[in-house]
């Protein structure tokens, strides 16, 4: 996976995967351990790609986390926007419709629940994390009582990667 997050030089999906793996490997072997291992080899390779500057991008994002508001990278106001719709909304929102999420960069894909707490507010976005840890749940709930090894397995990974996302 490592592999892969120099050849996509995006963190995003080499972390899911990774996370994914490691879950995985966790449940299947019960080594928690290897699991440890396994996630400080991923988190050595992050490090080692942000120190090296390759790829460019990780060193980019992790520069717009550090200070959103003041990081120096073109177009990377992304954070800054989502953390000023967030402030927006504020506990109970500026009500369905009366946002603005269209001022969020990539609202539509990487900043939807910034736009969601800019319009339902706190109350909103604590509304979706509950839906999440209810789907996680009941997910889980299901891979325990699943029939066979096979189709544990699968409900814990479908499972892991809605949840390692969210």
């Amino acid at each position: 996976v490592l592999l892969f997050f120099f050849f996509q030089k995006d963190l995003g999906p080499a972390l899911v995967l990774s996370c994914v793996f490691l879950g995985l490997l966790g449940v299947a072997r019960g080594r928690p351990g290897l699991v440890a291992f396994g996630l400080a080899l991923l988190l050595g390779g992050f490090a080692a790609a942000y120190w090296t500057g390759v790829p460019v991008t990780v060193r980019n994002r992790v520069m717009i986390w550090a200070d959103p508001w003041n990081n120096g990278v073109a177009g990377g106001t992304h954070v800054a926007h989502g953390l000023w719709a967030l402030a927006t909304g504020g506990l109970w929102g500026s009500g369905q419709g009366l946002g603005s999420p269209n001022a969020i960069p990539e609202g539509h894909t990487d900043f939807v629940l910034a736009a969601v707490g800019e319009e339902l507010g706190w109350i909103g976005v604590a509304v979706v994390i509950g839906l999440y840890a209810l789907l996680c749940w009941r997910g889980l709930r299901i891979a325990a009582r699943a029939p066979g090894d096979f189709t544990s397995f699968l409900v814990i990974g479908v499972v892991l990667v809605l949840c390692v996302q969210a």
